[in-house]
């Protein structure tokens, strides 16, 4: 959910999805203002449900759909001069016109509503998403317990994030966790990463666990 800039260190972003918001923030009707990979966006829930997201400044005077839009059934209106736009960014109504202008359109951005959380494609070559989050199995059943989510907010690029998914020198000084040698593995095919290991972690609070885990990892 970084809104580095093109300027910052680390600049630039990876191809794929990325996370906005959870599910539960963004009721039906709502409309949020966003900037993400350096442009305004606004974020929207349909009155059906559905979520989208589309570049921010309406084509016609530059109003910021996410600073007074509306949403009126399946489109958002620009607060200027009510213009409305559909989900895919494309102009439908113009209340005073008796022909809407073949460029008058948005940007639409690639969104995937998917276990609980509301995820945007990126990519710099606009190319379209060539594959997608996987469904938790978990997420749904009733034999588990709500499950919760929690904000940490990290000034950090997120590649700096995934190479510490590979960083195992840092497990005993900042864990207190000693892998089994020769347990700990990463591979990698295209977009998907598998981690593996095998250790002895020393709580904080005492104690000792003995633990083996295999994560798998979707992203750029």
């Amino acid at each position: 959910m970084s809104n580095e800039t093109e300027t910052e260190p680390w600049a630039g972003f990876a191809r794929g999805w990325f996370l906005l918001v959870f599910s539960d923030e963004l009721e039906a009707g709502q409309v949020v203002p966003l900037k993400r990979f350096g442009q305004e966006l606004v974020l929207f829930r349909t009155a059906s449900g559905e979520a989208k997201v589309l570049d921010a400044y309406c084509p016609h005077m530059g109003a910021h759909l996410g600073h007074g839009g509306k949403i009126v059934g399946e489109g958002i209106v620009c607060p200027f001069h009510a213009w409305k736009f559909d989900g895919t960014g494309q102009c439908i109504e113009i209340p005073y016109a008796k022909r809407i202008p073949p460029k008058a359109g948005l940007a639409c951005w690639p969104v995937l509503e998917r276990n609980g959380m509301i995820f945007v494609w990126h990519d710099r070559e606009k190319s379209r998403p060539d594959w997608e989050i996987p469904v938790l199995d978990a997420w749904e059943d009733p034999e588990f317990l709500p499950w919760r989510y929690a904000k940490l907010p990290i000034k950090t690029p997120p590649l700096a994030i995934a190479e510490n998914l590979a960083d195992a020198g840092h497990f005993i000084p900042v864990h207190n966790t000693h892998p089994v040698p020769g347990s700990f593995s990463n591979t990698y095919t295209d977009h998907i990463g598998e981690q593996k290991i095998k250790a002895v972690a020393y709580p904080v609070h005492g104690g000792k666990d003995e633990f083996e885990s295999t994560a798998t990892y979707y992203g750029p």
